[in-house]
């Protein structure tokens, strides 16, 4: 068993030293949960040598604490690894190297009080929540040995020390436990003192005037465990109020993770009955888009679950709801508000009537609905939007705040294979941005037709020189309308946007722009096409060459650069046959496809 001790501190310090020279130290605790193959192994070993398995584990369990803790709240911090604190889970080897502890603490409390007083002035001292729930369950397993010791750890700071237990819906289910071993062991002194502070105990999740119906129940079940002969009159007076207060004994049982979908605080089938002043009702009472914390009312949740019944409703009446707008105060939730800008994109109604409802939007201080307020307007594209509904699209494009280049970055993260990514995405982030949904709404208004051309053109000039990559991603949509109308003004515009990152160059907008506008403005964009082609980014050389690929096949003056091509790097080669196998069965460009495609067949 010893061996085995050895192999398995081997095996997770080899996993430390490797995830720190790859810089993929985040992925310690998936591999962890996911290696079910020596479970067995080590709950053997760490029983049959749990003192091995306590030198040697310990130390590297600290480690992958002190690199994976949440040091967003103050200490004891939780950690990504065993910061749930469930012991008696059984799948991963996370929950067998810290049963295997529990284990070992749990008989030494019991077995060898001196040693344990030893590990467990360790414990006390550690600033990681993980290590003092074991402290807590060993205390636990020999309450009738250190029964004033474990008073005395509690009291020694019972804000922090009553919230030490399992992430559930009761933060002191560890605790619990505890209280009702050690009371019936301890001394009068401690047993009142810990009763006092028990009876001040309310955490900061009780309080709150939204929260008053929770106010106590903390305190309730802590009271429940301890001794119940041992209780002054103001304790068992306490615990009778409080009995009568939580009357649902479900909220009294100790309850694990759960989980599930969060509902609206009002049925559908009664919200599609609601007139006008219960929709006003019922957005000042839930006023705020966090579930429930009331008692048997979990997964219920507010205005953001409200707000979509609303939405639906909108839909399906929206004359109603781009007058009840009107009516909302200010100071509502902005989900409301959301929902029924949501539901009247598309709107078969008058144009005035939805105007009105995006400028009484546009009027809340603050603007929080820039993303949503300029998209009903696209509707009529084609009518004839007033000045005042313009200018405030104009608003929203250069002059919001959303989003910050300082602080917004430009990379979304995204899930693959159980592992956290991140990709450059500007598009991505723009849309879900104002000034970028902005830009998004004056593509499509300057679609159709040029009517609103001159009024957007002085914007457009500010919008190009945006200092966010999201943003700008979105405004090379809003030239591509500018095409439609206007190709020298949208080149120059173009070559002026383009004055950023060059990775931007690679996306989508960016290249729907070059591809229609290659075969009329192809020496002014010449320069950008051999910027990206010479770029150490992959995709953007690829891309670069593929765009001046494709302009050698209508424009005469871009035949150097596919001679570079399909001669040059990787990146530009690959661009190369990327367009000579698309265009190979246009007889117009056959035979320049097919010698190209040839020289390329050979390619390493």
């Amino acid at each position: 068993p010893e061996w085995i001790c050895e192999l398995v501190a081997s095996y997770l310090g080899r996993l430390l030293f490797v995830a720190s020279q790859s810089g993929d130290i985040k992925e310690i605790p998936l591999k962890l949960k996911r290696d079910r193959t020596g479970e067995e192994v080590i709950a053997e070993a760490a029983n049959s040598a749990p003192q091995r398995f306590l030198e040697l584990l310990l130390p590297l369990m600290t480690t992958i604490m002190e690199t994976h803790a949440d040091r967003s709240h103050g200490p004891p911090w939780r950690d990504r690894v065993w910061g749930h604190g469930v012991i008696a889970l059984k799948d991963g080897l996370d929950n067998r190297f810290l049963a295997g502890l529990e284990s070992f603490l749990c008989w030494v409390a019991a077995n060898d009080p001196d040693q344990f007083r030893a590990y467990a002035s360790a414990l006390r001292e550690s600033q990681f929540a993980t290590m003092q729930n074991l402290l807590l369950r060993s205390y636990a397993a020999a309450s009738n040995l250190f029964a004033d010791e474990a008073i005395e750890y509690l009291l020694e700071d019972p804000k922090k020390r009553f919230s030490i237990g399992y992430v559930s819906t009761s933060s002191v289910h560890a605790v619990e436990q505890l209280v009702g071993a050690v009371t019936p062991f301890c001394s009068s002194e401690h047993f009142n003192s810990l009763e006092q502070a028990v009876l001040d105990y309310y955490p900061e999740r009780e309080r709150g005037a939204d929260r008053r119906r929770l106010w106590g129940l903390s305190q309730l079940r802590l009271l429940m465990n301890l001794e119940p002969s041992r209780l002054s009159e103001r304790g068992v007076r306490r615990l009778q109020e409080l009995l009568r207060k939580f009357e649902d004994p479900g909220l009294l049982e100790p309850r694990g993770v759960e989980g599930g979908r969060v509902v609206s605080p009002i049925p559908e089938s009664s919200a599609g009955k609601m007139n006008d002043e219960e929709w006003l009702g019922a957005i000042n009472h839930y006023s705020s888009d966090s579930s429930s914390d009331e008692p048997g009312k979990f997964l219920v949740g507010g205005a953001r679950e409200l707000s979509q019944f609303l939405e639906a409703q909108t839909h399906q009446d929206p004359l109603r709801f781009a007058n009840l707008v009107h009516r909302i105060p200010d100071d509502s939730d902005s989900s409301y508000f959301e929902a029924i800008l949501r539901g009247l994109v598309g709107a078969d109604i008058d144009m005035e009537t939805v105007v009105q409802a995006c400028l009484r939007c546009h009027r809340i201080p603050g603007h929080p609905l820039g993303r949503w307020v300029t998209r009903p307007l696209v509707h009529f594209a084609g009518s004839q939007l007033p000045n005042d509904a313009l200018e405030m699209v104009a608003w929203y494009a250069t002059k919001h705040l959303d989003p910050d280049p300082v602080t917004v970055s430009s990379d979304v993260t995204y899930y693959q294979g159980g592992q956290e990514n991140q990709r450059y995405d500007p598009i991505m982030v723009g849309i879900n941005s104002v000034r970028g949904s902005a830009a998004g709404s004056i593509a499509r208004l300057l679609a159709p037709d040029d009517r609103y051309l001159s009024f957007f053109e002085p914007h457009l000039k500010l919008m190009v020189k945006d200092p966010s990559d999201a943003t700008r991603a979105c405004v090379a949509e809003a030239l591509l309308g500018v095409l439609r109308h206007s190709r020298d003004l949208a080149v120059e515009l173009f070559v002026e946007l383009c004055d950023a990152d060059e990775r931007l160059l690679a996306t989508h907008y960016f290249e729907d722009f070059l591809k229609y506008a290659i075969p009329t403005h192809f020496t002014q964009l010449e320069p950008i096409l051999s910027r990206m082609m010479k770029s150490e980014d992959e995709a953007v050389a690829t891309s670069g060459a593929l765009w001046g690929c494709y302009a050698s096949l209508t424009v005469e003056e871009a035949l150097p650069l596919a001679t570079q091509c399909s001669s040059g790097s990787k990146p530009q080669r690959l661009g190369a046959a990327e367009v000579y196998a698309a265009n190979l069965k246009l007889s117009v460009h056959r035979s320049v496809s097919e010698e190209m495609l040839v020289t390329l067949f050979s390619d390493p």
